[in-house]
């Protein structure tokens, strides 16, 4: 592989970071990296190109000015894009300090942090590897600290991200195709994912299951033409997808306790 490869001693005192190599990556279509169940954590910024990643059952395609951490105890594997490989800063880390940074700043659940402006912040804690200052060490987990402090409030300013790319998928699926009925087969065909993994990445993501949402998104919008229309009970059927207004109605009934009827006079 094309690569510029930097390390630093081991520290000579107990640290809890440790180094394992740093480096850059050129434009290589052949690069292809698989691990399983590593022990150390990566974090990688792409200056150019673009590449694949696939962390555990999650799969990213990674562009230029994105971020990418994978943790420790995860199967990945990520190769560049044949036709425009990427260019990457990496550091490939152990020790406690980048777990106990992770947890700190709420980032065991992220992986791809796309469009993070952050190459200085890794230019620079490349440098401190390349000219091996006095107290290296502790110049690169300051550092590493303040890189995942940005990545912390980069994410909390982008609250959309913490879904993997299935699970906005299965979502806008469901967004579109609500007023129908919408099978578990339809959901995999959507993301080339089994049954199972549709229920499991839909849970992990919105933290309830496809028909569950389903069902609440038809009974907000039942619940606000009710409110603030004068649609007889019929047409709101017709319009929250239900084939007839006597189904419509035992069904609004039993997931609020009043028949539709009741809800719109009470709200009136």
């Amino acid at each position: 592989m094309k690569e510029i490869l930097f390390q630093l001693p081991q520290a000579n005192f107990p640290n809890p970071l440790h180094l394992e190599s740093a480096g850059i990556t050129l434009p290589d279509r052949n690069y292809h990296i698989r691990r399983e169940c590593s022990n150390i954590t990566v974090i990688e910024y792409i200056v150019s190109g673009k590449g694949h990643l696939r962390v555990e059952d999650r799969c990213y395609t990674i562009h230029a000015g994105d971020v990418y951490l994978l943790h420790p105890g995860t199967s990945h594997d990520y190769h560049a894009d044949r036709e425009d490989p990427w260019e990457k800063i990496w550091f490939n880390l152990s020790g406690s300090l980048a777990g106990h940074l992770i947890e700190a700043y709420h980032l065991k659940d992220a992986v791809h942090f796309p469009g993070c402006p952050l190459e200085q912040e890794f230019r620079n804690a490349l440098a401190i590897v390349q000219n091996r200052p006095p107290g290296a060490y502790m110049e690169l987990s300051l550092a590493l600290h303040r890189l995942f402090a940005l990545l912390n409030e980069w994410r909390e300013q982008h609250p959309e991200m913490r879904k993997s790319p299935e699970g906005l998928k299965l979502k806008e699926y469901l967004d579109l195709h609500w007023r129908n009925p919408v099978s578990l087969d339809e959901l995999a065909d959507c993301i080339g994912r089994s049954r199972s993994q549709v229920v499991r990445i839909f849970r992990r993501d919105w933290n309830t299951s496809p028909l569950q949402y389903l069902q609440q998104q038809r009974l907000n919008l039942a619940k606000q033409y009710l409110e603030n229309t004068d649609c007889k009970i019929a047409m709101i059927a017709e319009i929250t997808g239900f084939r007839d207004e006597f189904y419509f109605s035992n069904w609004f009934k039993e997931k609020t306790g009043v028949s539709p009827l009741y809800y719109k006079r009470g709200k009136r």
